[in-house]
């Protein structure tokens, strides 16, 4: 026997401040793609012209399209650094998406682009203002993350006494990568440890010996409950058991195996953890 479970899981990104009507869930974490960055200097004339010609690279339904506008310089700038223009255009695929002739900062205009594997994009950036001065523009996709999950199996009991070894496999059957640690107790319940992660990679299968993962939290560690933790990016699949062997000494003192047994861990299903829980999974 053996019990499959389904996780959906994944890392969290800084959030882009949202514009008004934009429809992303603020309680939802998100990535943001950079799709094209440029810059536009005016020059003696007062004038200032790039032009440029890129890809889609991300899409989808749930795909958001943003244009960052930073006029002059950021509190966060370094070096050089240009002083603001005083009006300036953007025009992408032949329609004006922003238009500006007076002094400003920073804007963020939701927009649209052609799609993946279609016409490249087209974009110019009109710029007037005191020589010298200059803006610069980044093109970003911003998609939402799933949440990251975390489930657990219980094995109630392991030990290494009477010449017992236990087995723990586990097999991720999902076509996402996990990482799984084993909380360790004794059988008081008192914690021993919690086990470095481990990486299984799709359709892999990973056996770890329960008594060699005890007694290098504690070496004094012969029995007690053991947890498996596990978390993904994107679904999987994770089957849990654990495969007992027990010896005994035969006529001429060898240890052989009198006794198998093989048990399917309860699992308690999944939750969705924060961002300090997942990095200890490495997510």
């Amino acid at each position: 026997m053996r019990i499959a479970l389904l996780l959906a899981l994944t890392t969290c990104c800084p959030a882009v401040p949202l514009l008004a009507g934009e429809a992303t869930d603020l309680t939802q974490p998100v990535e943001n793609v950079l799709q094209f960055r440029a810059s536009v200097a005016v020059g003696e004339d007062g004038n200032g012209v790039t032009s440029a010609r890129f890809p889609t690279t991300v899409g989808g339904p749930d795909v958001q399209y943003l244009l960052v506008i930073e006029n002059g310089c950021t509190q966060e700038a370094g070096g050089q650094c240009p002083a603001a223009v005083r009006g300036l255009t953007v025009t992408l695929n032949d329609d004006v998406v922003f238009q500006n002739d007076d002094e400003f900062g920073s804007e963020r205009v939701q927009i649209a682009l052609n799609e993946v594997g279609g016409q490249l994009n087209s974009i110019l950036l009109a710029a007037k203002g005191a020589p010298q001065s200059g803006a610069r523009v980044a093109l970003l996709a911003t998609r939402p993350l799933p949440v990251v999950m975390s489930g657990r199996s219980v094995l109630p009991l392991a030990t290494t006494a009477d010449h017992t070894q236990d087995l723990l496999v586990i097999h991720n059957a999902g076509p996402a990568a996990i990482a799984f640690r084993l909380e360790i107790y004794n059988v008081d319940g008192t914690p021993v440890g919690l086990s470095p992660a481990r990486v299984l990679a799709p359709y892999a299968t990973e056996t770890v010996d329960l008594g060699l993962a005890g007694t290098a939290l504690n070496p004094a560690w012969v029995r007690g409950p053991v947890h498996v933790r596990w978390a993904a990016r994107g679904l999987a699949r994770v089957s849990t058991v654990v495969r007992e062997y027990r010896r005994a000494p035969d006529g001429s003192g060898r240890l052989v195996v009198v006794g198998t047994g093989e048990l399917a861990l309860d699992d308690y299903g999944t939750a969705p953890i924060g961002h300090a829980e997942a990095a200890l999974f490495g997510f």
